[in-house]
């Protein structure tokens, strides 16, 4: 979030207005009724590029962490946002030791 405020806001606004489409269609779930709501189909063409323009800002931040740190090549864009959402917990990065560094499967922390 500190990383990225604007493509978090986007995402926010994005993911607000797809919950109130959600919460419509969960009061009438009638497919005719659903699909058929004024403006619908141009809202999620909408969503999805804004989503399209999110992921590539996620992506450049990823390559960038990459870029500074080359052992992130060896993991994939979901355990590189897993260990950097946990990043005050040291413990959290245990289960990717040996995929970063051949031979470390384990580190054992102290106070």
């Amino acid at each position: 979030r500190r990383q990225l405020p604007s493509q978090n806001t986007k995402f926010r606004v994005v993911d607000r207005k797809w919950m109130a489409i959600l919460r419509t269609t969960a009061k009438n779930p009638e497919v005719f009724a659903v699909t058929t709501q004024q403006g619908l189909l141009s809202s999620l063409k909408d969503f999805n590029k804004e989503m399209e323009v999110i992921w590539h800002s996620l992506e450049s931040y990823l390559d960038s962490r990459r870029m500074l740190f080359p052992r992130f090549f060896f993991l994939s864009d979901s355990e590189i946002f897993e260990i950097m959402s946990q990043i005050h917990e040291p413990q959290s990065i245990q289960p990717f030791l040996s995929k970063c560094f051949n031979g470390i499967s384990k580190l054992v922390f102290t106070e």
